[in-house]
C-alpha cells in the first residue's frame, strides 16, 4: 500500500442502494443504523487495515432513482476537501485546480456558489469601492467581464449560450436597477409567474408563455453607459449583480439538477429568474446593499458582505421553494422566445 501513501484516496462504495433493499427485504428495523454497521464491518475496516490507515477517507454512494440515492453531493464536496487540502492556496489564493474542481461538478450547488466566490475574489471582486479593476471601462463593459466569470464556474449544460445572451445580460441589468428604488420590489401580475401554469385547469392555460417583469433592452438604463468612475456608488450596483446572478443561477441549478442530459432552455431560465424576482431574499440583499456602509478602513467591507449574501441560500427561500415545487418537467423544456411585459401588452391590445 505504499504505492498510494501520500495521495488524496477516496474510497467509494456503490450501489449502497441495493445493501438497503437487501436489508428491506429481510425486515430489519433501524434500517440506516444496521446498514452502516455492516458497511463498517465487511467492508470499511477490511480496507483500513489492508492500507494501515484508520483515517482512511470513504463514502457510500447511490444513483439510484427514489428514497436510497444518496451521497453523491457528499462525495463531490469530500472530493473538494482532499484536492484543497492537497493542492492548498498561494497567498490566499485558491489553487487553480480546486476551482476547475468545482467547475467541473454538476451535483452540488454550494461548491458552484463557493467556486464563483473563490474566481470573483482571484480577479475582480476586491476593491469594488475604488475601481481600480474597472478604470475607464463602462459598466455595462465591466458587468459583461462578471458575468461570464461567475456563469463559466456553473458549467450548465447550454449549446445555446443563453445565459450569455444578451437578453439575459439585459434581465440582469433591469433587475440590478432595482436596488435604487424607494420601494420594495413588486410581485408580478399572476399571468407572469409560474403559479398560473401550474395550477389546474383547461390544458391552454399549460401554453401559456413565462412573461419576464421587465421591458426590454436598456433604453432607460443610462447608468450603464457610465465610466466607473463616475457613477456614485456604483459598487452597490456590481454588489447586486453579484448576488443577484448567483442566486438566480443557484436556482436554475436546482431546478436542473439530475438533468444534465437536457439542454438548457428560455424557458427553465426565465422561471428561475422569475422565482427569484418577487423573493423576500432578493428585496433583503438590495436592502442589505442599499443601506449599508461600507467604507471601513482597513477592511474590504464589499467583499465581506457579497460573501455573506451568498452564504444564505436562495432555495431556502420558503416561496422560492413553493414555486420551484410547482414546475413541472416539460416547463423546463419549453424554449419559447425571450417575453417581457413589453412583449405582453403587445399581444393583448
Amino acid at each position: 500500500m505504499d504505492a498510494i501513501r501520500g495521495i488524496p484516496t477516496i474510497v467509494v462504495f456503490t450501489k449502497y442502494d441495493r445493501l438497503l433493499v437487501s436489508l428491506k427485504v429481510q425486515g430489519v428495523a433501524n434500517l440506516g443504523s444496521v446498514a452502516k454497521e455492516y458497511l463498517d464491518q465487511h467492508c470499511i475496516k477490511p480496507i483500513q487495515q489492508l492500507t494501515e490507515n484508520p483515517n482512511l477517507a470513504h463514502i457510500a454512494v447511490s444513483c439510484a432513482e427514489g428514497e436510497h440515492r444518496e451521497g453523491l453531493e457528499k462525495l463531490i464536496e469530500l472530493t473538494y476537501e482532499k484536492v484543497t487540502a492537497t493542492f492548498g492556496s498561494q497567498m490566499g489564493t485558491p489553487s487553480p485546480v480546486s476551482v476547475v474542481t468545482q467547475m467541473a461538478q454538476r451535483v452540488s450547488p454550494r461548491l458552484k456558489i463557493e467556486g464563483s466566490i473563490a474566481i470573483g475574489k482571484q480577479r475582480y471582486w476586491r476593491a469594488l469601492t475604488s475601481g481600480a479593476n474597472f478604470w475607464d471601462h463602462t459598466i455595462l463593459e465591466c458587468l459583461a467581464v462578471v458575468h461570464t466569470d461567475i456563469v463559466s464556474v456553473w458549467n450548465f449544460n447550454d449549446p445555446s449560450q443563453y445565459l450569455y445572451s444578451t437578453e439575459f445580460r439585459e434581465l440582469m441589468v433591469n433587475l440590478v436597477g432595482t436596488v435604487d428604488a424607494s420601494t420594495p420590489t413588486p410581485h408580478l401580475p399572476r399571468v407572469d409567474t409560474t403559479s398560473k401554469i401550474c395550477e389546474p385547469g383547461p390544458p391552454l392555460l399549460a401554453a401559456l408563455p413565462v412573461i419576464l417583469p421587465f421591458k426590454a433592452g436598456l433604453s432607460l438604463v443610462q447608468w450603464v453607459y457610465e465610466t466607473y468612475q463616475r457613477l456614485p456608488d456604483v459598487h452597490r450596483k456590481f454588489m447586486a449583480y453579484i448576488v443577484d446572478l448567483v442566486h438566480i443561477l443557484e436556482i436554475l441549478f436546482a431546478l436542473t439538477a439530475n438533468k444534465n442530459e437536457i439542454k438548457l432552455t428560455r424557458g427553465a431560465i426565465s422561471l428561475a429568474f422569475n422565482a427569484y424576482y418577487p423573493s423576500a431574499i432578493q428585496r433583503d440583499a438590495h436592502q442589505n446593499i442599499k443601506t449599508r456602509d461600507y467604507k471601513i478602513p482597513g477592511r474590504d467591507a464589499v467583499l465581506e458582505e457579497i460573501v455573506s449574501l451568498l452564504g444564505t441560500s436562495a432555495i431556502d427561500d420558503s416561496g422560492i421553494s413553493r414555486v420551484l415545487g410547482n414546475i413541472s418537467s416539460a416547463d423546463l423544456e419549453r424554449d419559447d422566445e425571450w417575453r417581457t411585459v413589453t412583449d405582453n401588452s403587445k399581444k393583448t391590445r
